[in-house]
């Protein structure tokens, strides 16, 4: 029943502690009990659905930080000396993908200029100009195959 909530690591351990709980909750046995020999399945059912949930909102669980500890990451930040190297490698490398854009075909430059200046996703570019997905996706990954043989000429 455990992993039927999809906890299937975790089911073992939900039904020990759905025992641990009907232990401890259930002072009269005879409120869990459907007649004198059957247990009532729905009072099981909602007892390790219930601890399934609080499993999955552990799981997802999103920690906030106060004022303090993003003034203490800022400085650490801060104090963390920055590479401006990588700027520079950054640069070059923006340089070159716009030099080999710049000998492409207007169809792939533009391709390209609009899926990574307006941040469509590709069905999204597909829907806008009705160019089929499939075409989009292969000028992308050739444009891309372009610009990594052309980044590793410049840096050979």
């Amino acid at each position: 029943m455990a992993e039927s909530f999809g906890v299937d690591d975790y089911a073992e351990d939900i039904v020990m502690e759905m025992y641990c709980k009907l232990n401890h909750y259930v002072k009269n046995p005879a409120r869990i009990m459907f007649n004198e020999q059957e247990v009532n399945t729905m009072y099981i059912y909602i007892t390790i659905r219930n601890l399934c949930v609080d499993l999955m909102r552990a799981r997802n669980k999103v920690i906030k930080y106060g004022e303090e500890h993003l003034d203490k990451l800022a400085q650490t930040i801060a104090d963390t000396p920055y590479p401006i190297e990588i700027d520079e490698q950054i640069e070059l490398m923006l340089q070159a993908m716009e030099e080999e854009v710049k000998d492409w075909s207007w169809y792939d430059a533009k391709l390209w200029q609009i899926y990574h200046t307006k941040n469509y996703s590709i069905r999204q570019l597909s829907s806008e100009t009705k160019i089929s997905v499939s075409s989009i996706f292969n000028t992308l990954k050739n444009g891309k195959k372009k610009i990594i043989s052309r980044i590793e000429e410049n840096r050979n």
